[in-house]
């Protein structure tokens, strides 16, 4: 009798070990991984975070996660792409996004403050960094992007300007879909298009076109702003700019006038015609307006107006 219990008990003893067993290789077996590259012994994801992550946090390992990038080179693009949606709680993005086009700095970096927070959000963040960091190597990535701008209206708003932001990392290249989404009031992304114009640098022979392409936004009052702010920002082909501007500086929109101001003293000494006019916006009721014209002839003129930035 007691040997029949104990064979009997051997037996479930071995019958459990063997489903544990065949536990431990179907784990292993079927054990979901994420395929990621990786550099130094950590995963991409770790690299592009650390990217996203504040500046004076990043700062001491910058360069390291900036050679991560680039020895992982077009192994990271689809990785990218898909971390470019942070997907937060929708009403914490609009928030955000009100918030970041204030003109209030408070404001603007609470936005940041938001956007920064959660794994995602860095790692979205952390995209800009990357497709700099590879340059040319990330063209592959572009129809990709260029169609998540164009879906915009299924994705929160956050993601939407992650994707315009990383759009002009690509340079002349990424242009003509970000000037179609800028210059078509219907389009869901064209502020955070204009805006992605605006950081970009050195357009070559496609300046004089896009410059062009834009002051004609400034005919629709809704788009006048990110027109006005996308200009400035450019500071190309100031013969065409700085005339379209100026007539700003009259709006009945104070927010409106004060930016203009402050487009036109990005111009530095090329916009030396209009010092007359921001002369006369220093006497603005609104001090948004008088900040921001006194700023703008010291930029314009430090010699002439060295204290002009203060009240």
């Amino acid at each position: 009798m007691w040997q029949g219990l104990r064979v009997r008990k051997k037996r479930t003893l071995l019958i459990c070990a063997g489903g544990a067993l065949l536990a431990i290789i179907a784990f292993i077996a079927f054990k979901p991984t994420s395929g990621e590259p990786s550099y130094g012994g950590k995963p991409l994801s770790y690299w592009v975070a650390l990217l996203g992550t504040a500046p004076d946090i990043r700062e001491s390992n910058y360069q390291k996660a900036t050679n991560a990038i680039d020895h992982i080179g077009v192994a990271a693009l689809p990785f990218l792409v898909k971390w470019v949606h942070s997907d937060p709680p929708q009403w914490k993005s609009k928030l955000a996004f009100l918030l970041y086009r204030s003109s209030f700095q408070s404001a603007q970096r609470l936005s940041e403050r938001m956007m920064m927070e959660g794994r995602a959000r860095q790692l979205a963040e952390g995209t800009y960094e990357s497709f700099k960091v590879l340059g040319k190597r990330a063209l592959p990535a572009l129809d990709d992007l260029c169609r998540l701008m164009d879906d915009a209206g299924q994705h929160d708003p956050l993601t939407t300007l992650q994707v315009t932001m990383d759009l002009s990392c690509f340079g002349t290249n990424a242009l003509p879909a970000l000037l179609a989404a800028a210059t078509n009031a219907e389009h869901p992304a064209w502020p955070q298009a204009l805006d992605a114009i605006g950081m970009m640098s050195d357009l070559g022979d496609a300046a004089q076109p896009t410059v062009i392409a834009i002051t004609n936004c400034l005919s629709d009052p809704i788009r006048q702003e990110g027109a006005v702010y996308a200009l400035g920002n450019l500071k190309a082909v100031p013969q065409i700019s700085i005339p379209a501007i100026v007539p700003f500086l009259q709006s009945t929109n104070a927010h409106l006038r004060g930016n203009s101001a402050a487009a036109l003293g990005k111009f530095g000494a090329q916009a030396r015609s209009v010092i007359p006019a921001l002369t006369n916006a220093l006497a603005d009721a609104d001090p948004y307006v008088h900040a921001c014209a006194a700023e703008a002839l010291h930029n314009i003129a430090p010699a002439t107006f060295t204290n002009a930035t203060e009240p």
